[in-house]
């Protein structure tokens, strides 16, 4: 039986306990996309913490391509898939909990948030020692019985955690504006580096961090903010 990656209105946001808003139906197939000044952060806190990713990178997750078109940008070469096509040049459709072998050195994506820690483990099972795996998360991911069993309680613990001070805010459905241009721009294969406006002034309602995985790391997780 595959995933429900739709999920129902207790899933994914409701089980971290995030604010009233966790109690809203899930978006289809739990789309969520990541503002582009996210993944800027996280390519300038990697380098300040002296991590130099490989250039072959692959985003299992890709939507419309937030976090792969500023990969892009910055020289790396992105292998991008999904469960579901989302008009982003390339993506291959592929369920990430199903893949067997990766033809990649890193993995970078935003994943389904009720799979979260179910991309951890596969990513770990995929990748090689010493090749890394970042992914973006509620803070709350850190917490919780189940997680702890299954990831930090058997050594599968992210050597990094980047906290973001200031709130970040993941759109619905990839639609950072109050129309849908920035779907339109990806369909077309433009740079969507610009479409990262919040959906309000104040930002999201949701605290985020990137936790970065480095296969084969068995000390304790350090944590810095961005």
């Amino acid at each position: 039986m595959g995933k429900d990656w739709i999920g129902n209105s207790r899933s994914g946001m409701y089980g971290l306990g995030a604010s009233n808003r966790s109690k809203r139906d899930r978006e289809e197939l739990d789309f969520y996309a990541t503002p582009p000044i996210a993944t800027e952060a996280l390519l300038k806190k990697l380098d300040e913490v002296g991590i130099k990713l490989p250039t072959k990178i692959l985003e299992p997750a890709v939507g419309m391509g937030h976090i792969a078109s500023v990969l892009k940008k910055h020289g790396y070469q992105v292998e991008a898939a999904d469960v579901v096509d989302r008009k982003w040049p390339g993506t291959k459709i592929q369920n990430f909990l199903d893949t067997e072998s990766i033809d990649c050195d890193a993995i970078i994506t935003n994943p389904p948030y009720a799979y979260g820690a179910q991309f951890v483990v596969k990513a770990m099972d995929l990748l090689k020692d010493g090749q890394y795996c970042c992914m973006l998360l509620k803070i709350q991911f850190m917490e919780g019985k189940e997680r702890g069993d299954l990831l930090f309680k058997s050594g599968l613990n992210p050597e990094w955690c980047f906290v973001f001070s200031g709130r970040i805010n993941c759109a619905k459905q990839g639609n950072f504006k109050e129309n849908n241009e920035v779907f339109e721009a990806a369909t077309q294969g433009e740079d969507i580096s610009d479409y990262d406006k919040p959906e309000s002034d104040t930002g999201g309602q949701i605290a985020y961090m990137w936790a970065v995985w480095h296969k084969g790391y068995k000390g304790y997780t350090k944590t810095v903010w961005i």
